[in-house]
């Protein structure tokens, strides 16, 4: 009497679409099916791993798992997945010795940065060995529009204890102004602390005729 069997022509299974019923059975004489694997391959398949989604693909997804697990296991040992281990530690972990400078005054890690895959895709591979994380608003959390990679000198200019300074539509840091006017950190710091605007902070040439009368005025007898 011949075998009366469920069409699974044409329904997909994962990765395998079933082709047609296949010619040989199994030992106890139930159905196989070929079908053809998103890969391009074919395979032949029982009807119960099948339906029971025991098997997937003709053996690819297995084959894949393997290298993304061997190269997460290898990006393990790399500088990026360090980096991102340690951001996560001062935000997340009480125990972690700077987490009073981070989690605990609420700076996070955005929900997409819990994937280190994810992760290096937003920030991509360290530029040197000079360069760590940077957030660039220091109450902002960990998320690829506040990051950056960054040397140590870069860093030191964005620490919550800088002064920033717009004039003329840009802005710096005053270290930075001081640098570009020609005028040093401390006259600078000294005009805004009297109250001065920006701008004329700035601006306003440095006074050196008082400073060549000090200096050419004859000593004290």
């Amino acid at each position: 009497m011949a075998h009366k069997y469920l069409d699974l022509t044409g329904h997909r299974y994962a990765r395998l679409v079933v082709l047609r019923l296949a010619a040989e059975r199994t030992s106890a004489g139930k159905a196989r099916w070929d079908c053809r694997c998103d890969c391009g391959t074919t395979t032949t398949v029982d009807a119960r791993n099948l339906r029971s989604g025991s098997i997937k693909s003709c053996g690819c997804h297995r084959e894949e798992r393997m290298r993304n697990l061997t190269a997460r296991h290898r990006l393990s040992k790399t500088p990026e997945h360090e980096a991102w281990r340690q951001l996560r530690s001062r935000c997340t972990n009480p125990k972690q010795q700077s987490f009073k400078n981070y989690g605990g005054r609420g700076i996070g890690v955005c929900a997409d940065w819990n994937s280190f895959e994810r992760f290096l895709a937003d920030m991509g591979p360290r530029p040197s060995a000079r360069h760590s994380i940077d957030r660039i608003d220091n109450d902002g959390p960990y998320a690829p529009w506040n990051c950056r990679w960054a040397t140590t000198a870069q860093q030191r200019r964005n620490t919550r204890g800088n002064t920033m300074l717009t004039h003329q539509g840009r802005t710096l840091v005053l270290t930075d102004w001081a640098r570009e006017v020609g005028i040093s950190v401390n006259v600078l710091c000294a005009r805004l602390k009297k109250g001065w605007s920006v701008d004329r902070a700035l601006t306003t040439p440095l006074d050196l005729s008082h400073s060549r009368r000090r200096a050419t005025r004859p000593a004290s007898a």
